[in-house]
């Protein structure tokens, strides 16, 4: 009964020291606090407006300084302008000084050239010989305008026949120009495309590095003359092909998907078109029955483009099969006449297919016409006439030319003929009155050299510069005072930057210091609250555990006169009280006889939960071990899956650039690491406005799931080595263009050297695929017309061969 009031007693008294302790720690904090929180501070603070102070005297300092600064300069512009004034004064001083030279030199001069007018007088001719003279000049002007005359007309014919050259020069330059139109149109087209025209210029940049010629795209390489052509062709021809690049090499076009496809991830289609003996079957038509109906041809025969590139476009559409209608084809009768597969009028194409089962009846499906995108072109035929036309047109302007300058020069030599004359002819009309200028002139010069000889007064002027030339020094000496004075105050005012500068940084020195001894002081204040604090709580849980102790204790029993007096025989401390229990448990064991089973069950179940706690505790272990074995293996078996699903997620994506799509192929796990739901997940997408979508019935059409198929069996390949493979009937539910994509696909990878044989089992075989040597083609023949093989007799077989051979 007494150990509760026991521990009560130690958790009170333990409760008063920690009170103790929290009024001491709290006493410490606030005792600092006064002595320390406002002290410091109030440093800081008149630190700071000491130096608010001294920047304020340094800023009054510099504006004193740019004062006096500002009267320097301009005391030493005005004496540069005064320095500039005495020069002037000098320069008239010996303008002065030169102008009684100047007048004697100008006197001889005038001298010589009297005499020199004298001479002329005399050297005249008389007026006799002056007028027989002019009228052999007449003559000769008259001759001379006569030729001028016609030297003319010729140059204006000429000019003419020049001016009627160049206009007809101008209308073939305006139709060619128009044709050059079209070019930039088609680079216009390009450059819309930046995928395309990165590709482009890739290839044009790398020609060198090529075995034979690269062409693409397609619709820059496809010329059309006829608009109307060309929306025809623009709907049979894929769209991926007329953006596609033809190869002529399976090389060229390793290289091109290589360094487009996979390291500058360009999403293209290139086609690879080897040189072969590509023949176009028969058609059905001929040209006269195509005329009868109003078809212009067919529509392989209606563009020009390089061999390759006609033969890449042949094997992917269905251009040599496909008549081009005009305004005189009736889609009716060419329908109930004709029966043909595919046609085309200009109101759009139509397209009849024939049902293989029950009555094979036949239905046609039209679409309108629409506006070809891409595909346009020039005649070629009239271009080069043009450009021959031209070059004829420049060789006889260049004739015309050298004429019109010949016409010019003798015009130019008549005209210089002319003006000789007419200036000797001047010279001996006007004799008399070019002696009366000459004689007035005389007179002139004789007057102007007296005027000369005459002496001229400069001593005023003289007296005048030298009067403001002492003014100007007594002014510039006194500016030059007072710009002594400017400077001897603005190095005072340096002197006394240099000592506000040097208090200001005594001033920072000791508010750093003052700001670092603040931080110091605030760092151990927040230590003390820290203390104070923690003393409290510390103080609060020894009163609460005081309380809970008090209250176990009356719940064990409460304290009265009776219980305290029991209480004074009982020990005092804790330790005492807890030997008495355990004498006292000892005795209670050894004397209670009413059931003596009792502690052995006790040890009995105790030992069966410790050995419970030990189970679990290696169960648990064992648990651990075996999470960390299984991340082990996961580690170490997707370490080594990853890099087989990237390699064939790298082919998987290069085929479908191939075909104009988009693919990928990715682990799919499980977050809750249940192996069994672990897939290999293929992603497709052949729609530009789709995102990529897992490969199910729900999002894909049969075609497409046949060809992703093909294509991930394809990229399996390079990890999956095996003696042969067999493909069977993978083609059904594919379009003709899937289909021969995908055929040209495998039968590179089929035939590259090392590649084990490859077996593929279809009922069909598209027309004008692509055969290369490695390959080869069995035709299984079977049905109910067929000699049974029970039947077959070899001798008879041999029998039969021999007779037909002979």
């Amino acid at each position: 009964m007494k150990k509760p009031w026991i521990e009560y007693e130690v958790s009170r008294l333990e409760a008063v020291a920690l009170m103790d302790q929290k009024n001491q720690t709290k006493e410490a904090y606030d005792k600092f606090c006064r002595e320390n929180r406002g002290t410091i501070q109030k440093r800081i603070n008149q630190c700071k407006s000491n130096l608010k102070s001294i920047d304020n005297e340094r800023d009054a300092n510099m504006k004193a300084q740019k004062e006096h600064d500002k009267k320097r300069r301009d005391l030493g512009t005005k004496i540069d302008s005064i320095a500039d004034r005495e020069e002037g004064f000098q320069v008239e001083l010996q303008n002065l000084a030169n102008r009684a030279e100047d007048r004697k030199k100008q006197a001889e001069k005038m001298k010589k050239e009297i005499v020199v007018l004298k001479n002329k007088i005399a050297e005249l001719p008389n007026q006799e010989e002056a007028k027989r003279k002019t009228e052999e000049i007449n003559q000769m002007l008259k001759d001379n305008a006569s030729q001028s005359k016609q030297v003319q007309e010729k140059s204006v014919g000429i000019s003419q026949q020049i001016r009627d050259v160049k206009g007809k020069e101008k209308a073939i330059k305006d139709q060619l120009q128009t044709i050059s139109d079209f070019n930039r149109q088609q680079t216009a087209k390009l450059n819309q495309n930046p995928v395309l025209k990165q590709v482009h210029d890739w290839i044009r940049n790398h020609r060198a590095d090529f075995e034979r010629e690269v062409y693409g795209p397609v619709f820059v390489s496809v010329n059309v003359k006829d608009p109307l052509h060309a929306s025809y062709l623009d709907m049979v021809i894929p769209a991926h092909i007329q953006q596609g690049f033809i190869t002529q090499s399976s090389k060229d076009r390793e290289l091109i998907s290589r360094e487009c496809l996979d390291k500058l991830k360009l999403n293209v289609t290139i086609i690879n078109n080897p040189p072969d003996d590509f023949q176009i079957k028969p058609r059905a038509l001929s040209p006269e029955q195509l005329r009868k109906y109003g078809f212009s041809g067919y529509l392989d025969q209606l563009f020009d483009a390089p061999p390759a590139v006609k033969q890449a476009i042949f094997r992917n559409s269905f251009t040599s099969e496909t008549p081009a209608g005009s305004n005189k084809t009736v889609a009716a009768d060419v329908l109930e006449q004709l029966r043909l597969p595919s046609f085309f009028t200009p109101e759009g194409y139509y397209v009849s297919k024939t049902s293989k089962y029950g009555n094979k009846n036949t239905s046609t499906s039209f679409t309108p016409l629409k506006a070809a995108k891409l595909l346009s072109g020039v005649d070629l035929k009239q271009k080069e006439q043009l450009e021959n036309q031209l070059q004829d047109i420049t060789q006889e302007l260049d004739q015309l030319g050298e004429q019109h300058t010949e016409a010019n020069t003798e015009e130019r030599e008549l005209a210089n003929q002319r003006s000789t004359l007419q200036n000797e002819k001047l010279s001996y009309s006007d004799v008399f009155k070019t002696r009366s200028k000459m004689e007035e002139s005389l007179r002139f010069k004789e007057s102007e050299l007296r005027s000369i000889n005459e002496d001229e007064d400069t001593s005023q002027e003289e007296g005048r510069i030298r009067r403001d030339i002492h003014l100007a020094a007594a002014n510039k000496l006194k500016s030059n005072h007072q710009m002594k004075m400017e400077v001897l105050s603005i190095t005072e005012k340096f002197l006394e930057l240099d000592f506000i500068i040097l208090k200001r940084t005594e001033l920072q020195a000791e508010l750093q210091l003052l700001e670092f001894e603040n931080r110091r002081i605030s760092e151990e204040e927040e230590e003390l609250r820290r203390a104070a604090e923690l003393s409290e709580q510390e103080f609060k849980a020894a009163s609460n555990r005081v309380k809970e102790a008090k209250r176990k204790a009356e719940a064990k029993v409460a304290m009265t006169e009776e219980i305290k007096q029991l209480f004074l025989q009982l020990p005092n401390t804790l330790d005492e009280i807890e030997a008495a229990i355990t004498d006292a448990r000892n005795k209670a064991d050894m004397n209670y006889s009413t059931n003596p089973h009792i502690i052995t069950q006790y040890e009995k179940r105790q030992a069966e939960i410790d050995e419970l706690k030990a189970k679990f505790e290696n169960e648990e272990e064992t648990l651990q071990n075996s999470k960390a074995k299984i991340e082990e293996l996961k580690g170490k078996w997707e370490g080594e899956l990853e890099p087989l699903i990237a390699k064939v997620n790298k082919s998987f994506e290069k085929y479908f650039r191939q075909i104009g799509c988009l693919g990928e192929v990715v682990l799919a796990k499980d977050p809750n690491m249940d192996f069994e739901q672990y897939a290999i997940e293929i992603r497709v997408r052949f729609r530009d406005n789709e995102p990529l979508q897992k490969l199910d019935p729900n999002h894909q059409s049969g075609g497409e799931r046949s060809v992703s198929t093909m294509l991930y069996l394809v990229s399996l390949q390079e990890i999956t080595p095996c003696p042969f493979r067999l493909v069977d009937e993978i083609n059904q539910g594919m379009d003709a263009v899937n289909e021969r994509m995908i055929f040209q696909v495998v039968s590179e990878v089929a035939c590259r050297p090392g590649v084990p044989q490859y077996f593929l089992i279809t009922p069909k075989l598209l027309p004008n695929l692509k055969f290369t040597p490695e390959m080869t083609i069995l035709c299984v023949f079977n049905g109910p017309w067929q000699v049974a093989h029970q039947a077959w007799r070899i001798d008879k077989f041999r029998e039969k061969a021999q007779f037909n051979s002979n």
